[in-house]
């Protein structure tokens, strides 16, 4: 990946900071603890948490071991980190990892090789694990049909003559990445085992993300730069219109008592170096 656009991944995330504690953290720290809970860390293992985020990981590990160091690209995650946790943290580029050869046993990457080359990421990765060192991995599988009607509602509402703004935006958004080549679990674990490592679980998942009711799922699905950018253009009788049919077509999917129970399509792998 072109430095350049690890540099836009950084401001996109950077973007996303403010808001990615109060609406999505109720997603991503369920998720961490799957992922971890299946990688079976041992009190005393150094483990590094690549594209951190928040630290929901981060803040998982550190209830099994204090030997955590969380990495990011972005500056404005790792603010927002510090506030929930002690560990170091640190800004870094995963395709240049600034960690000795063969001195790491664990390493996580939950929904951080999506932003990267991950050639060169997991050939990183494999470079400062220990002999039989783990990479625990946890990525998105395919939409799920909840996701399916939020994402085609929203995009029906999207401005067809957007201002230079957010049309430069959008070309951005639509350009080509490597991982955009990897189309499956299967695809997946044929680069690892390219770059030597053993694999030694694959599974999907559909675990259960409760929200305590529509609006809250709302807030998460709409906190993401691609859709506040938009949302902020549309004019304000058609962002109202959009954000009440999403609310309706939502609506349906509540549990009497008001909860959302969302079910995302999940894989995650765990692997020896």
């Amino acid at each position: 990946m072109s430095e350049g656009w690890v540099r836009k991944i950084g401001a996109y995330f950077d973007e996303a900071a403010p808001r990615y504690a109060s609406d999505m953290e109720s997603v991503f720290g369920p998720l961490a603890h799957g992922l971890i809970d299946l990688g079976n860390l041992q009190a005393g293992e150094l483990v590094i948490d690549i594209g951190t985020g928040t630290g929901a990981a981060v803040r998982a590990v550190q209830k099994i071991t204090s030997h955590i160091i969380g990495l990011d690209i972005s500056k404005q995650m790792l603010e927002q980190a510090r506030t929930g946790t002690t560990a170091p943290l640190a800004r870094c580029d995963t395709h240049e990892l600034p960690i000795q050869d063969n001195s790491v046993d664990v390493v996580i990457a939950a929904f951080a090789l999506n932003s990267t080359d991950p050639t060169i990421a997991l050939a990183e990765v494999h470079r400062i694990l220990r002999p039989q060192g783990r990479l625990l991995v946890q990525e998105w599988d395919a939409e799920d049909p909840i996701s399916e009607i939020v994402s085609d509602t929203f995009a029906s509402y999207a401005v067809d003559d957007p201002p230079d703004h957010l049309a430069a935006f959008r070309t951005q958004m639509g350009m080509h990445l490597p991982w955009d080549d990897v189309e499956s679990i299967d695809e997946l674990v044929g680069l690892l085992k390219k770059e030597n490592f053993r694999i030694l679980e694959e599974k999907r998942e559909t675990p259960t993300i409760p929200f305590g009711n529509v609006r809250q799922f709302l807030a998460y699905k709409l906190a993401w730069p691609t859709r506040t950018r938009e949302l902020e253009v549309m004019p304000s009788d058609l962002r109202a219109l959009c954000l009440s049919d999403l609310l309706e077509n939502m609506e349906s999917f509540a549990e009497t008592n008001g909860n959302l129970l969302w079910k995302p399509n999940v894989f995650r792998i765990i692997a020896e170096a």
